[in-house]
């Protein structure tokens, strides 16, 4: 039973440092980035969400789009993972709270103008665009942000 309680030897506290400073990495980036084009000839990309994650798809209106997937914890609110996906895609963001909830302003440099405004569906049906922090996401859920 002694061999078992040897010290461990220098490679050996490198390998176990370089696997947490990966799974630390994972963590930070749990959010990550994918660009999907300018719409001219690229498809659309589809993929389900694993278990424990969701995607966030973000529409600018004029063929660009983003695509962000993370895990999320229990509790996390659209908003919150809206922010995690435009901190992760240095994205600008800001979002209006009035009476009636939060709801997207801008994101990057399109912001709503009246005639056309930020408005978001979950898994395919659309959402009061006032309910960001109120809605909750869900393991496999995805949350599509369109400029229309």
């Amino acid at each position: 039973m002694d061999k078992f309680k040897k010290p461990l030897k220098a490679w050996q506290w490198v390998g176990i440092t370089a696997g947490a400073a990966l799974f630390a990495g994972w963590l930070i980036l749990s959010f990550s980035s994918l660009d999907m084009g300018d719409g001219a000839g690229s498809a659309e990309v589809s993929f389900p969400a694993p278990r424990n994650e969701a995607k966030v798809m973000i529409n600018f209106g004029d063929g660009q789009k983003r695509a962000f997937q993370g895990a999320i914890i229990e509790g996390m609110s659209v908003y919150h993972a809206l922010l995690a996906s435009t901190t992760a895609g240095n994205l600008e963001l800001e979002v209006a709270q009035n009476q009636e909830g939060s709801s997207v302003e801008k994101i990057d440099a399109v912001s709503n103008n009246g005639s056309r405004n930020w408005e978001y569906h979950l898994n395919g049906k659309p959402q009061d665009r006032n309910s960001l922090e109120e809605q909750l996401v869900r393991p496999g859920d995805t949350v599509e942000f369109t400029y229309e």
